[in-house]
């Protein structure tokens, strides 16, 4: 049996929205990343773990959503578009006790 005592949390990072074969299969990927999500949580729930994600601001709303309700955290990786009227408008449809806005050094002068 593995000790938790020290874990609070898992964190996947998972992106197959960087697949060549995104844009075609965009929805497949997203319904076999949900499943992957869902299994963590009853892998999390079986440990007393919390369960958190990293997902691009690009997620259609309805999947973002229902992450939401699966996962303790959120982690919006804000990358590349880092216009603050973006972020604002695709992270405040989401509960944001919840969310985290992640944003890299190199994407500032």
């Amino acid at each position: 049996m593995v000790s938790f005592s020290k874990i609070k949390a898992i964190h996947l990072d998972v992106e197959p929205h960087t697949f060549d074969d995104w844009k075609e299969n965009k929805e497949q990927y997203l319904g076999k990343y949900k499943v992957l999500v869902q299994t963590a949580r009853v892998y999390c729930n079986d440990n007393n773990l919390e369960l958190e994600i990293s997902i691009p601001l690009h997620y259609p709303e309805n999947i973002v959503k229902e992450l939401f309700e699966i996962c303790d955290k959120v982690y919006f990786m804000a990358y590349e578009n880092i216009k603050t009227s973006y972020i604002i408008k695709k992270a405040s449809n989401y509960n944001l006790k919840k969310g985290v806005i992640a944003l890299r050094t190199n994407d500032f002068a």
